[in-house]
């Protein structure tokens, strides 16, 4: 992938704040916003909401078809701050950050993993699209698209066959302790290929998996009703999420308790 990187600097050299762009891709048409601070002495002159901006017209000027970022729940100011510019919910990732994370006068230490709030952001006219869902997923993404204000067509039956291979990939990330499962062609075998995956993946102990699927396949709707089946439950969408197309995301806790009572949405 590759960074794009804003850093705000003093009159006197002194840096301010920084605020990046990543692409997991060079070629994406996505990137996630993140890695925002702003030192302390320089937090009344809005400065993180000044570089949130340039980026952004940065992201326009590129190309770039949208934009998104992963909020830590309990940090409602970062919430409210891409929702001011434009950024709509459409998501929520249990356990994604480590444990022990402080917000200073905020919330101080949470002694559990802390889930991400993904929050989306068009960058130009949306286009066209059409995305295959399960009939019991239905309701919750056709609010999530009319609340992203995205045209869109469902499909909810399919007579495509899988193919006869699969194609899939494994990060994990050590630093955040999880792991991302990312589907790029269904084959007639791939659930039972994600159960035994998913199955090594516990016994590592990690106690959060992801799981994208490319919902403008059509191949992909009998397999997120099977994937519910084993474990996985919704989190959220991201459109444009999966090399251009969008990203139906499933999630599943390996013997991890979330306290809901540490989710604070700006939207409450």
């Amino acid at each position: 992938g590759c960074m794009y990187s804003l850093v705000a600097v003093s009159a006197h050299g002194q840096i301010m704040g920084h605020v990046a762009f990543k692409k997991a891709a060079p070629d994406s048409p996505i990137a996630e916003i993140g890695v925002l601070f702003v030192r302390p002495e320089f937090r009344q002159l809005n400065i993180a909401r000044r570089l949130t901006v340039a980026l952004i017209d940065r992201a326009r000027a590129l190309g770039l078809r949208a934009l998104f970022t992963r909020t830590v729940v309990a940090h409602e100011l970062s919430q409210r701050l891409a929702a001011s510019l434009g950024f709509k919910d459409c998501g929520i990732l249990l356990g994604t950050f480590p444990a022990d994370v402080e917000f200073k006068a905020i919330t101080g230490v949470i002694r559990q993993k802390q889930s991400a709030l993904i929050q989306w952001l068009a960058l130009g006219t949306p286009r066209q699209r059409s995305v295959s869902i399960s009939a019991p997923l239905l309701p919750k993404i056709e609010q999530l698209y009319r609340q992203l204000g995205l045209p869109v067509s469902f499909i909810t039956e399919t007579l495509v066959c899988p193919q006869e291979h699969s194609q899939f990939s494994i990060a994990q990330n050590t630093i955040l302790d999880i792991a991302v499962i990312e589907v790029s062609v269904v084959g007639h075998n791939l659930c039972e290929e994600i159960r035994l995956q998913l199955r090594m993946l516990c016994l590592k102990q990690i106690p959060v998996i992801y799981l994208y699927l490319n919902i403008e396949q059509e191949s992909t709707l009998h397999l997120q009703t099977e994937l519910e089946n084993i474990g996985f439950f919704f989190a959220g969408i991201i459109p444009d999420g999966m090399d251009g197309h969008d990203a139906l995301i499933l999630q599943y806790l390996n013997n991890l308790l979330v306290d809901c009572d540490n989710i604070h949405l700006h939207s409450d």
